[in-house]
């Protein structure tokens, strides 16, 4: 998979995305400012970029605001997860859709307070071409975000005989890492698998 940056401002960076099936998309990765007020020239750049593009177009990442109330849950705490009625109205106006995902319901939270001020939005072009698309948010590690990952295509199942190898970095840091891999290799040669 190849990107190549056709645009980039404060809030956000803009390209093209040639796939391993030589296929073009767009994407667009976003960070909202916190700011309310200076947020506001993320929804009229990216109107702009929606208007004079003709294709399959992504848009993600941290927009620093919800678009509905459901979107949070608990105390709010400063400006993230405040309802912004020009979010809410730019989505549909950019002819943009949510698939939702699969994972936590909230991609964001610090204290009480969490939201899902993440997230990933398609055209119907886009949705059209990869059907089977989904959005995971895998595990969150060192950061108060989960990351968002996007599948293009249905990954095969797994019977337990064909379980894939997976590893999670984090696991070396436990204090009885070292000794549970000296333990389970030691038994009939190698690890033994369970699934949880």
């Amino acid at each position: 998979m190849h990107f190549l940056v056709l645009s980039t401002i404060e809030q956000f960076v803009h390209g093209m995305v040639k796939d391993d099936s030589n296929e073009d998309w767009y994407l667009t990765i976003v960070y909202g400012h916190p700011n309310a007020i200076i947020r506001r020239s993320l929804w009229e750049s990216l109107t702009s970029i929606q208007r004079s593009m003709n294709g399959k177009w992504v848009v993600g990442g941290d927009f620093n605001v919800i678009p509905h109330r459901d979107d949070r849950f608990g105390l709010c705490i400063g400006i993230s997860g405040r309802v912004e009625r020009q979010f809410q109205d730019w989505i549909p106006a950019s002819s943009l859709l949510d698939i939702g995902f699969s994972g936590p319901c909230f991609t964001w939270g610090r204290g009480s307070s969490q939201n899902r001020i993440d997230r990933v939005l398609f055209n119907e072009l886009w949705i059209e071409r990869f059907p089977d698309a989904l959005v995971l948010q895998p595990l969150k590690f060192k950061s108060d975000h989960y990351p968002l990952l996007l599948r293009t295509k249905k990954v095969a199942s797994f019977s337990t005989n064909e379980w894939p190898f997976s590893f999670f970095a984090p696991w070396v840091l436990h204090e009885e890492f070292g000794n549970f891999v000296k333990d389970n290799w030691a038994m009939r040669g190698g690890l033994e698998l369970k699934r949880p």
